[in-house]
């Protein structure tokens, strides 16, 4: 929450806290002082250690601290054992993490520090934060705690304020996410899906995203970033710029956002100081003088620049699959989707004929349609009842499509034969999903 934590947090009969932006002296010394403090509260820990700060920055909303173990940790005696004044649980058992009030003259609370609990509009019997407000001023500790396989991609990603997220922008429109958990591929028809053309079909996420690597090396070189410039360190936000100009999706492409890509939700996170700074001022700039610096015309349409999203997005899959090797697992995922995809076109496309001749509506209607997912093919040129049932996720109703995947093989033949089988497939479901009962109820009893 940038810094804010403690005023959108709750604790009855407690004050919401104050914790404003901190100057460089008061952020580094907090920052010495709390980092040592958690070396001796977390002795089992592989490495604690704060993110390397964004350059030139005028002031601190918080200290990020990361504890890389996988050791269990115990927030309320962390924060009691560093003298905490307030602590709020922000984690999962995924990500654990949390935030701590201190005083922000370094000095030790003398009472307990007390627990402080996230707020939702949401709920509205749960409490909310105090109007009430402290007059003191504290500072806001954030703790993440990584497991040790994610210590190198996590020192990355955290690194110069918004610059993970940055890269993340350049490349999201390429089918990547930059991830605090590793670069990940999207599916074009995952994000196909959110067009007007696809929005009978809504996939989940785990269906149509796939991570490609934790390494912060192997992804830097793919993406053509110099990875021992990383490590220098960058003392300004023109290196950081320059830095991230190399990389080779950096481009007029990246700037706008396609209308299928979302805001991320580490993107809603981020200051956007510097982030809006690079893409509205920096990379334009960047990438008119290289147009104007091509030698040649022929040079200049040779650039990434000049070529559509949806070639370059093409060139990078497969690269990607190649360098991660990872062809055979996009392979899988790819065929399931596609697979769901039609499934789900199929029903659009069945659902008013179905209503037509059935008039079903509703719930009836859903039956109806499900009984066609699980019982009907389209073979030889018409519909066709299986011989036996098959569960959703293998249904065959997708051999309705053409091989453009969007519309019916035949439609006339399909109304045609629904018109006369509708019932019929009504009364096979019922009786097959009557002997599965049958069989289940036989086999409960033998066992």
């Amino acid at each position: 929450m940038g810094g804010n934590v403690f005023m959108h947090c709750a604790a009855e009969g407690h004050p919401s806290l104050k914790t404003p932006r901190m100057d460089p002296k008061t952020y580094q010394s907090l920052k010495k002082q709390y980092t040592q403090l958690l070396w001796t509260s977390l002795p089992d820990s592989r490495s604690i250690a704060t993110a390397i700060e964004a350059p030139e920055k005028p002031d601190y909303g918080d200290i990020d601290i990361i504890v890389i173990s996988d050791h269990d940790v115990d927030w309320a005696e962390v924060a009691a054992e560093v003298g905490a004044v307030a602590w709020v649980n922000r984690g999962t058992d995924d990500k654990p993490n949390c935030s701590l009030a201190v005083h922000i003259d370094g000095s030790r609370s003398i009472n307990p520090p007390v627990k402080y609990i996230q707020t939702s509009d949401n709920h509205p019997l749960q409490l909310k934060p105090s109007k009430e407000v402290d007059d003191k001023d504290y500072a806001q500790i954030d703790i993440v705690k990584i497991g040790s396989v994610l210590a190198d991609w996590t020192g990355f990603y955290s690194s110069y304020g918004d610059l993970a997220g940055m890269l993340g922008r350049i490349v999201t429109n390429f089918g990547f996410d930059i991830t605090e958990t590793g670069l990940r591929l999207r599916l074009k028809e995952w994000d196909d899906s959110s067009l007007e053309e696809w929005k009978h079909f809504n996939p989940r996420k785990d269906e149509g995203k796939m991570m490609l690597s934790t390494n912060p090396d192997e992804v830097m070189e793919f993406f053509g970033l110099n990875v021992k410039r990383f490590y220098d360190r960058f003392h300004t936000k023109e290196e950081i710029f320059q830095w991230l100009g190399e990389c080779g999706l950096a481009c007029q492409n990246c700037i706008e956002r396609e209308r299928t890509v979302a805001p991320t939700r580490e993107e809603k996170k981020m200051d956007r100081s510097m982030f809006n700074e690079f893409f509205q001022v920096w990379l334009p700039a960047y990438l008119e003088a290289k147009r104007l610096a091509s030698s040649t015309p022929e040079h200049a349409t040779e650039e990434v620049s000049r070529t559509p999203v949806s070639k370059i997005r093409e060139q990078y899959l497969e690269a990607a699959l190649s360098r991660f090797n990872k062809q055979r697992e996009y392979n899988a995922l790819h065929q399931n989707l596609l697979h769901k995809r039609g499934i789900a076109t199929a029903e659009d496309r069945l659902r008013p004929i179905i209503a037509t001749h059935s008039r079903k509506q509703k719930s009836a209607l859903a039956e109806m349609v499900r009984a066609f997912r699980r019982n009907v093919e389209f073979c030889d040129g018409e519909p066709r009842i299986l011989p036996t049932q098959r569960q959703d996720f293998e249904s065959l109703l997708h051999t309705f499509l053409d091989q453009t995947g969007r519309e019916l093989q035949d439609r006339d033949a399909v109304d045609k034969w629904v018109k006369v089988h509708f019932d019929t497939v009504k009364d096979v479901e019922r009786k097959r999903m009557e002997e599965q009962k049958k069989r289940s109820a036989s086999a409960a009893g033998l066992g």
